[in-house]
């Protein structure tokens, strides 16, 4: 799992950071464990809180690159995406920044399963007129192939993932693969709504709830909880 970036075994044994906590305490203990995303996701979520993700960026320059560092700077270009005040072309170039930071953490790790599906997303949200979606479809792709071999690891975002890869086919203009996409998912994970949603979806429903999630046209502002990672280490 650890080829793959799955392991969150370290998370899962880590206590809940205190409510009381203040920033300089967390960012102290980002600083002296740069590889547990517990402190640096909830430094980054209180940030986001008060519309700080630029200031939580440059902050995570001061502490050591690891992996699970540039994936927070660029969840951070993520967080960004919520500001109202941001136009079609700055929401692009904040995506595109993040895109860069998760091209460097698969260039170095082409097996990293977060960054893929992080990527993927990214690219989901994009105008249909840039082929983008086909994009995430290869990103999100990978993500299922590494699921179907191995279906006893335990990743909260598998259904998520099933979720966008049917999302991005549709998009993409494969509105059958998209439906075939969900139905594979909903049989895996009955339990996960928005697959439920989907399966029973025909092609010209299936594109509705595309339009509606994703955007078609423009450039959409993904649901602002998509960036919360918690629920790796939490279940």
């Amino acid at each position: 799992m650890n080829d793959y970036n799955l392991d969150f075994s370290l998370e899962r044994d880590t206590p809940v950071p205190r409510s009381d906590m203040t920033e300089d305490e967390l960012l102290a203990l980002v600083q002296q464990f740069p590889d547990n995303l517990v402190y640096s996701t909830e430094l980054r979520l209180r940030m986001t809180q008060h519309s700080r993700m630029e200031e939580f960026i440059d902050v995570m320059d001061e502490v050591e690159p690891t992996s699970d560092i540039v994936l927070q700077q660029a969840l951070g270009y993520v967080d960004m995406l919520q500001d109202l005040d941001l136009g079609t072309a700055a929401l692009g170039q904040r995506s595109a920044q993040s895109i860069r930071l998760l091209d460097d953490l698969i260039a170095d790790n082409p097996y990293d399963v977060p960054a893929h599906y992080a990527r993927g997303l990214n690219h989901l949200y994009w105008p249909q007129g840039l082929k983008r979606a086909e994009r995430a479809v290869q990103d999100f792709a990978f993500c299922i192939a590494v699921e179907q071999m191995n279906p006893e690891w335990d990743f909260a975002f598998w259904p998520d993932i099933y979720v966008a890869f049917g999302d991005a086919l549709v998009k993409s203009g494969d509105a059958a693969a998209g439906i075939r996409a969900w139905k594979e998912g909903y049989a895996k994970y009955p339990d996960e709504e928005a697959l439920a949603e989907r399966a029973g979806a025909d092609e010209s429903k299936a594109y509705d709830i595309v339009r509606r999630e994703r955007g078609i046209d423009g450039f959409t502002r993904p649901d602002p909880a998509i960036s919360d990672i918690r629920k790796l280490w939490r279940r």
